[in-house]
Parts: structure tokens; sequence; C-alpha cells
């Protein structure tokens, strides 16, 4: 009985000020008839607040019913309202005649939010005419802090809606409107703990509630160009309360999130890059750095990274040593199952694919190339034999590094390059890391015979004559899951080996390469049809030819030397 009352008495009111708003009736402040009807205008506004408060079952009926009528209505009550009560400039004036227009615009933008809440009204509610002009003048116009942030949550819960994106980044101002209401306040300074500032809790979440909207907007590829192409200050706004303009962690989380929507827009790697007079991938380092503590935000940092590393701006990214030490860093210490390793990871590999090409007739730093494979060859030896995701990512980096020319040379000279791929070729659970150990070798044989034909595999003696790289080439030939086309190439570079006479003393004392070279040589007989002979039949002939001729010499090993080979009948 209560509520259906309460209910009658809110039509009434309704009706009455639905007459006077259709009118166009404006009444001048300071006036005793405008005090009494804005005080119903205030207690009707609270009672239809109070009515679609507690009606959450019937409040998308409601709004089917008559819920564009309302919000018509409220947008004169509160249009009425700031007019009043606001000077020449926008600005809320100090002296007030009218007691009940700030319960009203409260209350009305509270309305707002309860239909805002229904996802089906969503849409229809951002076309109705004057409504988002409506919203703008309420956070322009600073008429209170609680409907401010009312204003702003309506806004970001419209975004929401995929259909509203564009209508309400077009909207002329809007953006705008939501950067600024995004910034942290003046007090805040870098330096100290979110500027340790005075801003009331609705200021905050006038800014969450800001920030939230440029989240969900710059989800639209349309509104990312539009941001790109109008500086609106957006990416630096919202680094800067990822590092100290905020102490609330889902507004950073949100503010990471825009970061990223705006690294995916097409061409923007460059601009961001640039960004902060050159400084906002440092900024975004160490704001990863200072989310330790909440993952998803310093999830966000990571992917965009990984987003920006892309052809054009690799180059610039590995410039700057605090990004690959962070990268590096993230992928070596990961475990399985963490999602940020992983990104660290595939932020290299995508690195590895552009910065050598970026290289080429460049002034930068000469230095950049080595640096980045350190931190490749870093990580492989940090990482967890048992964090297959990560290893996977890097043993594809190294890789990929390996089959520009100019890298080659680098890699063979590296010292801790054949540990890298010896640590790779051991790594169980997955062919990708052997793969790619064999990948790198395969180019290193190339380069080198590439450089020295005349002689090309005493030359190989001095780069790939080694321990290391011997039991690299035993373990790739022992594991039965390398298969086809790389096992053949290690085949193939074991052959060459063999016509070296200082890889032949090596060879024979390593008992692993050579049961597995006889066994490779028998399965080649074996598995060859009779009558048939195929192009890979003729290699494994070749190869197992010369791995006979290999285990035919007596006199070659020093004196004293005991080799693997005295205990095999041929």
């Amino acid at each position: 009985m209560e509520e259906e009352a309460e209910r009658s008495a809110s039509r009434q009111g309704m009706r009455g000020l639905m007459h006077r708003a259709a009118s166009g009736e404006r009444l001048s402040p300071g006036t005793s008839q405008q005090n009494n009807i804005v005080e119903m205008m205030g207690t009707t506004c609270g009672l239809l607040e109070m009515m679609f408060r507690h009606s959450i079952a019937d409040r998308a009926e409601m709004y089917n019913s008559m819920g564009s009528s309302v919000i018509l209505l409220l947008l004169q009550i509160i249009d009425h309202c700031i007019s009043s009560e606001t000077g020449d400039e926008g600005s809320v004036s100090g002296n007030s005649d009218l007691a009940g227009a700030g319960s009203c615009v409260d209350h009305a933008t509270e309305i707002f939010c309860h239909f805002a809440r229904i996802t089906e009204a969503r849409v229809s509610m951002a076309n109705l005419p004057g409504f988002l002009n409506g919203l703008l003048q309420v956070v322009v116009s600073r008429f209170s802090d609680e409907s401010r942030a009312n204003a702003l949550w309506v806004v970001a819960n419209l975004a929401c809606a995929r259909e509203n994106l564009l209508l309400i980044a077009s909207h002329p101002g809007l953006l705008g409107v939501l950067v600024n209401a995004s910034r942290p306040e003046p007090a805040a300074k870098p330096g100290h703990v979110y500027g340790a500032s005075a801003a009331s809790t609705a200021q905050r979440h006038s800014r969450k509630q800001a920030v939230r909207a440029l989240m969900n907007l710059t989800v639209s590829k349309r509104v990312q160009a539009s941001l790109c192409l109008n500086d609106h200050g957006l990416a630096e706004v919202m680094v800067d309360i990822m590092r100290w303009g905020d102490p609330n962690p889902q507004t950073r989380g949100f503010a990471a999130a825009a970061i990223v929507n705006l690294a995916n827009a097409k061409d923007s790697a460059q601009r961001l890059i640039s960004l902060k007079e050159g400084t906002f991938l440092v900024e975004l380092v160490q704001a990863m750095h200072d989310e330790l503590n909440n993952q998803l935000t310093a999830s966000y940092c990571l992917e965009t990274f990984r987003l920006l590393a892309a052809d054009g701006v690799a180059l610039e990214m590995c410039s700057f040593p605090e990004v690959l030490q962070t990268l590096a860093d993230v992928a070596s210490n990961g475990h399985a199952g963490n999602n940020d390793a992983v990104l660290a990871a595939s932020t290299m590999k995508r690195l590895a694919t552009h910065v050598s090409e970026s290289m080429i007739g460049s002034e930068m730093d000469s230095s950049i190339p080595e640096k980045f494979l350190d931190s490749l060859v870093r990580v492989v030896m940090n990482a967890n034999c048992s964090f297959l995701d990560v290893l996977g990512r890097i043993g594809d980096a190294l890789a990929e590094y390996s089959q520009h020319p100019s890298n080659r040379t680098l890699m063979l000279r590296h010292k801790g390059i054949f540990d890298a791929l010896y640590k790779l070729s051991t790594i169980e659970g997955t062919v990708r890391c052997a793969t790619a150990s064999m990948t790198i070798f395969r180019s290193f044989s190339e380069e080198v015979s590439d450089r020295h034909e005349d002689t090309p595999y005493e030359d190989l003696s001095h780069y790939l004559g080694t321990d290391e790289a011997i039991e690299t080439l035993a373990n790739l030939l022992c594991r039965p899951d390398l298969e086809g086309g790389i096992m053949i190439d290690a085949l193939e570079l074991t052959a060459k080996l063999a016509h070296i006479a200082a890889c032949r003393r090596l060879m024979c004392r390593n008992e692993r390469l050579v049961v597995a070279l006889v066994t490779k040589a028998v399965q080649s007989t074996s598995s060859t049809p009779h009558n048939e002979e195929s192009v890979d039949d003729v290699r494994h002939t070749k190869i197992r030819d010369t791995i006979v001729l290999l285990m035919s010499v007596k006199d070659e090993r020093e004196d004293g030397d005991q080799s693997s080979l005295s205990g095999f009948r041929l």
C-alpha cells in the first residue's frame, strides 16, 4: 500500500512538472514561486529515484513504458537548475537562492544511472535528443561532485554498447571533457604517492568513471583513429594516472586498458613512442613496476609493449635499456601459467622480426642488436626448463634473429649462444625448442659457408667445433620427436663436421653422438624400399656413407685418447 501511494504521488508530481516543462515556463530566480517549484521538483525527483532504485525487477518494463518521457523531463529540470545556479561563465555561483536545486540535479542523474544499468536501454538513451548534451552540461558545470560523478558513470555505461561508441566519441566536446575529467589533481606530482591530494571520494569517483568511459570508447577502431588524428592528450593522461594520478588500482587498470586499445590502433606505434618527449616507454616501464601487486594492470602494460613491437619502431624500443631489461626479467622469472611472462616473450619474438631490418641505414646505436641478443640469451639461460611457452617463443625469436645475415656473425661470436642452444636442445615436452636450436645451427653453417667458399668446412671448426656444439648436435640426433627436414638438417651438418679433423676427434669421444649416428644409419638403410629412391633417401645414404668414413678412421686421435668407436663393429 505504501509503495503504491508513493508511486501515485510520483505520477501526480510528474504530471504537473511535465505541464510546466511543456509550456516552456521559466521563472525568475529568487522568487517565492520559483523556490516552491524547485522544492517540488526536488521532492518529485527524490520520489522517482527511490521508486526506480527499489524496482530492480520491473526497471526495464518501467523504462519501456515511460523512460523516454522521464528522461526528457529531467533534462529540462537539470537545465533549469543549472541555468539558475550558474554565473555568466558557467561555473557554480557562490550565492544560491534555490536550496533544492542541488537535490534536483543529484536525484535526476541518479535516475539516469538506474536506467543506464538496463543493458537494452543504453542505445535508445544515447539517441534521445539532447541527452548526451545534458550529461555534458552536468559535467562541465561542476554543479556538484555527486551529480558530475553520476553523469560520467552514465556515459561510461552507455559506452558499453558498441552501437553507441562512435555517437559518443563524435559528440562535440565530449571526448575533450572526458580527458579533462580524467586528469589528476594539480596537487598531485610525480615522486609522491599518488600526490597525497585532498580530492574527495566523489572527485575520485568522477575520474574513475571518466577513465572507464575512455577505456570503453577506445575499443572502437574508428574512435582509435579519431584519437590518433586529434591530439586530446589521452595517452599522456592515462600514463600519469598509472604513475601517480590515482590511488584506486581499478582506475589505474582502466587507464592501462585504454593505452592497450590505443596501441592497437593502426599506425599508432610511432606516435605513442614519441609522447612525453620520448619518455613514454620509460614511463610505462615504471608504471608496470609500480603495479607488481596489480597483475591485471601489469599485464596491460606488457600487452602494450607487444602491440608496439612493430616494424618501424622496434629498433627505437630496443634502444631503451629499461624496456629490454624489463622484458627479459619478466620472461625469465615466469612460471607455468604466468601469462605475463608469455606476453614478454611474445614481445621479444616480435622485436626479433623487425629490429634487424630497421638497422639498415639507421643512425641509431650500432650496439642495439647485440644488447637485444644479450636479452634473448639471458632469458634462455635463466628461464625454468618447464616453462615451455616462454622458452618456445624465445627459441623462435633467436631462430628468427639468425635468419638475417648481419646477425649471424654477431651470434657466432656471442659467448653464451652455444650454451643457450644446448639448453634449447634438451627441453622436453615440446619439439619447438629443439627445432629452433637446429634452425640456428643451420643458419650458422650457411653463414660460414657463404663467407668462406674456398674452405667452408675448415672454417666451420672455428665456430662449431666445440664441446658445446657437438653435445648439442648429440642432443638433437638422440631426440625421437625430431623428424623430417629438421632431422635431415642435423644429419647434414653432422656430415659436414665429420670432414674436419678437429671436429672428428670431438665427435669420436662423444658416445651419445656416435650411438645416434649408427642408429640413424641403420634406420636409413632399413627404411629404403628396393628399386625406389627418393631425394631424402639419397641424402640419407650420403650421410650414412660419411658417418661410416668417420668411424673407420683409426689413427687420427691423439695418443692415449679412448674413442667411443672402439666397441663398434660395422
